[in-house]
């Protein structure tokens, strides 16, 4: 299990995993995400990379803002939420899959 409290990190990686009973490329289950910053954070922007299951390749990554995984940091107080889509690539057979997820950014007061 994964730990979604990627607190004060500017660079958060989501892990993924291939489903043995769908055979479906999903995010690895982590902890209930918290607020993602501090309000100790200088930051302007987080960069939220997909990382594809042993054995394939990311082959893209596409969020709701228009963008790849470049979330700009909202004012203290405030929660931003993003939806994503992603597709990665088995590196032996080609075979592609595709995922999607949310990812909340909040910077606390």
């Amino acid at each position: 299990m994964s730990d979604y409290n990627f607190t004060d990190d500017p660079s958060p990686t989501l892990p993924t995993q291939i489903d043995t009973g769908t055979n479906d490329v999903v995010l690895v289950d982590g902890s209930p995400q918290g607020d993602l910053l501090s309000a100790a954070f200088g930051g302007t922007q987080i960069s939220v990379s997909i990382q594809p299951p042993s054995g394939w390749i990311l082959k893209s990554q596409n969020f709701s803002n228009g963008g790849t995984g470049t979330l700009p940091v909202p004012s203290a107080g405030n929660e931003d939420s993003y939806t994503f889509s992603y597709e990665v690539e088995n590196r032996s057979t080609s075979e592609k899959k595709s995922g999607t997820g949310t990812f909340k950014v909040k910077k606390t007061d």
